[in-house]
């Protein structure tokens, strides 16, 4: 498809090479157990030879070790891991047709075409051109399962592919997750969420898959993927996500990602507040992190939490750089991230600068914790008009947010107090609330036209993945919808322009870009396109 002939010059799309998920899985209640199953599979490509494998053939040298990394009782398999960082609440059964209890043997499906065909496929198609290969043979080997579709949703929980590395441990490409969007079935069931890893990683355990097992939850990558912030480290090794470590994901995302954990707000000044870590012997204490708020900014703000470094080399957060806080910016105008600033999590460090609009990830991430055996017992300074330079907590646009953190305790057990301390905002500080209606769904995006008028999608319907959506202005007078409902499905972007009297949306769903018009009169689509990520501008 030929974008360029099918779009204006002001509306084009920038179809990201980014492999993210928003916050729009659905959260499980405190008290629900889900459980959910992973189909395992292991496939070599037509011109795979595993004779010159060594240190990383853990495919077909020991594929016991590499099924135990799932499925068996130690701390760091998948199955565990899960466990341990869902409070319980999150059940993994991985399943492998392929190998045999028996003699601990494991069967590789042979695929039709040389691996080069694979990689020709690109990130985004490798994973589909593989699975609508090895249809028939996953068919054969599940046909007497009926533990596929725990969550009952109509498609297989989630399946793995395991790629063959070299002897020197290249990958054909990086392991990642995505979905698969054909319409074939396997025991009646579709096939949707699935994840590609390559035997190099696999080697290393189950880091990450843990990590790409997540993606398939809705939780969002916080490392950096390239372009201009290429090298920047806004959360490091402190997530699972950020970093394929065995440490905990951040206790934001496990509270508003999979409602795992509760965090509570606080949006003034308090002494002596408690924090439980993840790892406590008290299993599963609360609360582990506090949301810090305040009225500066409604789309912003700063997360406290408590972690603690195991002892055991085995164990969960033992790859931290030590324990005590740390407190982090979450953003939720951005929903991963990959692609750079302005950040979803940027987490608090001594040393970082701001430049050209942004944090620049530099300093000391290691020393980014807070304790009295740190030395370091305090972040934020009080006095607006100091910056990330003087040790501010500061909002993405760099402005200070008057929070300080002070008299943190020992971090030799597993609670922590603090002190927390809101600046004084003087009264021009504070956001004027404009227009006389209230609106009582979503808005998903504003669009300020040059006479003053602004111009927003609103959603029928309060929820984070808005699927029917339609376009509403805000004047003098008040607020008016202009437009009949757009149905953009299970949305994870959404974007409002206006070129010249007409409106456009750009909606990402379902793995597809794309470009929908509104004349005053009626939409129409005018374009749809397979993409990794989409943009518009």
């Amino acid at each position: 498809m030929n974008l360029k002939r099918i779009l204006s010059p002001l509306l084009f799309f920038c179809l990201a090479a980014s492999l993210l998920c928003g916050l729009s899985a659905p959260t499980a209640a405190a008290d629900d157990v889900v459980r959910t199953s992973n189909v395992v599979v292991v496939v070599d490509f037509a011109d795979t030879v595993h004779a010159g494998h060594t240190e990383f053939g853990c495919i077909d040298k020991n594929p016991a070790s590499m099924v135990d990394s799932f499925r068996d009782d130690h701390a760091r398999s998948m199955k565990n891991y899960i466990a341990s960082v869902s409070n319980g609440r999150l059940q993994v059964a991985n399943i492998f047709p392929q190998y045999s209890e028996a003699d601990s043997t494991l069967r590789a499906y042979k695929l039709p075409q040389n691996e080069s065909y694979y990689v020709e496929q690109g990130m985004r198609n490798i994973g589909t051109a593989i699975i609508h290969d090895i249809l028939d043979e996953l068919r054969n080997d599940l046909s007497d399962r009926g533990d596929l579709d725990s969550e009952r949703d109509g498609e297989i929980d989630c399946l793995t592919l395991a790629l063959p590395s070299d002897s020197l441990g290249k990958a054909p490409i990086d392991s990642h997750q995505s979905r698969y969007f054909g319409d074939e079935t396997v025991n009646g069931l579709r096939i949707g969420n699935y994840v590609l890893l390559s035997e190099y990683d696999l080697a290393l355990g189950a880091a990450v898959a843990n990590h790409e097992f997540l993606h398939t939850r809705g939780y969002p990558d916080l490392y950096v993927g390239g372009g201009r912030d290429s090298g920047c480290n806004p959360v490091g090794s402190w997530c699972s996500m950020s970093s394929a470590t065995y440490n905990y994901p951040l206790a934001y995302l496990r509270g508003a990602v999979s409602g795992w954990l509760d965090i509570p707000t606080v949006v003034s000044s308090v002494d002596g507040y408690r924090l439980h870590t993840a790892s406590s012997d008290e299993r599963f204490a609360e609360p582990q992190a506090v949301i810090l708020k305040t009225d500066l900014c409604s789309t912003e703000f700063f997360v406290v939490e408590y972690r603690r470094k195991s002892d055991d080399p085995r164990g969960l957060d033992y790859h931290l750089p030590g324990s005590g806080l740390i407190v982090y910016r979450v953003n939720l105008l951005s929903d991963s991230n990959f692609s750079g600033a302005p950040y979803m999590v940027y987490l608090f460090r001594p040393g970082d600068r701001y430049a050209d609009g942004h944090e620049l990830c530099g300093g000391d991430i290691y020393s980014a914790f807070l304790s009295e055996e740190s030395r370091r017992t305090g972040y934020g300074i009080a006095d607006l008009s100091a910056t990330l330079e003087d040790g501010a907590l500061t909002y993405s646009d760099g402005s200070n947010s008057g929070i300080v953190i002070d008299g943190v305790g020992s971090a030799s057990d597993d609670t922590i107090t603090f002190d927390i301390r809101f600046a004084e905002l003087p009264e021009d500080s504070y956001w004027d609330t404009v227009g006389g209606t209230a609106v009582s769904s979503t808005i998903t995006d504003s669009y300020p036209d040059a006479d003053g008028t602004l111009y927003y999608l609103e959603s029928e319907h309060c929820n984070v993945s808005p699927s029917d959506v339609y376009i509403s202005k805000l004047d003098g007078g008040g607020s008016t919808r202009l437009s009949s409902v757009l149905s953009t499905g299970t949305a994870t972007r959404l974007f409002l322009r206006k070129y010249g009297d007409d409106f456009y949306v750009g909606y990402y769903s379902a793995g597809r870009a794309n470009l929908a018009k509104w004349d005053g009169s009626g939409w129409t689509v005018l374009c749809s396109a397979d993409a990794n990520d989409m943009d518009m501008t």
